[in-house]
């Protein structure tokens, strides 16, 4: 049975209130790319290393950790015998969690150097030569270490980081032929400018390390020499 008219709302047809929402085309802002830069200690206008995610990573989280500790003593028994004290000491610079696949093929941002497994031998042989050639450093008693830098160009957002926890290679039997990766990249602080502000000009450095076996050879003879590792 159909309502009167008294009885149906005023604002069901019609409605002067209901909202509506439009979209305006905006330009964007920038490349929607991601490096990770070795650099050497002291001043430097290049990196050592320089390695651009071939994709867009399919996950970049930021992971704030508060600075608090939490805990009780005894306390009145109006506290039901406890007491509860926070010591707050601020607030950290972000992690980064980025996570990933490298894909199979060739990519124009290693100038179709790498396939997409040989890309993710390019992110090991980072990590590694930003452990072994700090180890070097210490060895030699030196004051400045290599650092890494992360670049966002997308959010214009330049950390230096280091590596936090486990980082993870792995692979699926839902997608065989690629490897995807998950980094912790615990954030130490902001710089001001990547090394290199056009990724593509720093492709000689990435040749040094991958490009030729025998460059990441003599690289890795010469780190276990110093540190007298044979």
């Amino acid at each position: 049975m159909a309502l009167p008219t008294s009885l149906i709302s005023p604002f069901t047809f019609n409605d002067p209130l209901r909202q509506t929402f439009r979209t305006i085309p905006v330009p964007t802002p920038g490349l929607a790319l991601f490096t990770l830069a070795l650099r050497q200690p002291g001043p430097a206008l290049l990196s050592f290393f320089t390695y651009t995610f071939p994709l867009s990573p399919q996950s970049l989280r930021k992971e704030y950790t508060s600075m608090s500790t939490v805990y009780d003593v005894q306390g009145t028994a109006a506290q039901n015998g406890v007491a509860r004290l926070v010591d707050v000491y601020g607030n950290t610079p972000f992690t980064f969690v980025i996570e990933g696949t490298t894909g199979q093929q060739r990519h124009s941002t290693d100038g179709y150097l790498f396939t997409g497994r040989q890309s993710i031998d390019q992110i090991l042989e980072l990590l590694q030569l930003y452990a072994d050639l700090n180890q070097v450093q210490m060895a030699n008693n030196a004051k400045q270490l290599y650092t890494l830098e992360f670049y966002n160009y997308f959010a214009q957002e330049f950390w230096q980081v280091v590596p936090d926890g486990q980082q993870g290679i792995s692979q699926s039997a839902q997608s065989p032929t690629l490897q995807f990766y998950t980094l912790r990249l615990a954030g130490i602080k902001p710089v001001n400018a990547p090394i290199v502000s056009n990724i593509f000009s720093d492709q000689a450095a990435q040749l040094f390390i991958a490009g030729s076996s025998y460059a990441a050879k003599g690289v890795r003879a010469l780190i276990g020499s110093a540190l007298g590792t044979y």
